[in-house]
């Protein structure tokens, strides 16, 4: 991808549309739900990706979903 984080995570979208066009991938595993979850869903492709999340970076987004 050409930018980095944190500003990547949104300027990377249309770089990553592209990137579905030519792969047409079944699955993504964006690692974390914070920044590259940010990303693949801003690119709307949320249908076919994977969401791992680890220890803080889970209990961040729970807390998140609970208000």
């Amino acid at each position: 991808m050409k930018f980095n984080a944190p500003y990547g995570y949104y300027l990377n979208v249309m770089e990553l549309r592209k990137l579905y066009k030519e792969i047409k991938p079944d699955v993504i595993n964006v690692h974390y739900a914070s920044g590259y979850g940010t990303l693949v869903r801003r690119a709307k492709k949320t249908k076919t990706s994977i969401i791992i999340s680890l220890g803080e970076v889970m209990y961040m987004i729970s807390q998140m979903s609970l208000n």
